[in-house]
């Protein structure tokens, strides 16, 4: 048996459901840049906090994109042994300080303002 409140909690979530997706159907996504070749794989990839880079798990390290251009800035220094796997998985923290970072050595934390294990 539906109540009236249970009526207008239905209304209601009808209502911002129609208009967020009057909202979302005119909304025009502008190109920022685009790049047709990157010059490497690109296995994993995470935007820093403030959106002003992406980190790029590459091999066995990471890189660090411009996100307004696309070119990278820096490689993050790797000083783990040579035979270390690349990178199967990539997470950043909450306030983007580290990467953690998981391949065929473990789990490596990688500090984003050092740029390095």
């Amino acid at each position: 048996m539906i109540v009236k409140s249970d009526m207008k909690r239905i209304l209601v979530l009808l209502v911002i459901l129609g208009s967020s997706n009057l909202l979302f159907s005119q909304v025009d996504l502008e190109t920022v840049w685009k790049k047709n070749v990157f010059p490497t794989e690109i296995n994993f990839a995470k935007f820093s906090g403030d959106g002003n880079f992406i980190y790029c798990a590459i091999g066995n390290t990471i890189q660090k994109m411009d996100a307004k251009n696309g070119e990278f800035v820096s490689t993050f220094a790797n000083t783990t042994p040579p035979y270390q796997a690349k990178i199967l998985s990539l997470e950043i923290s909450d306030e983007g300080n580290y990467l953690c970072t998981g391949g065929g050595s473990g789990l490596l934390l990688w500090s984003t303002i050092q740029e390095k294990i």
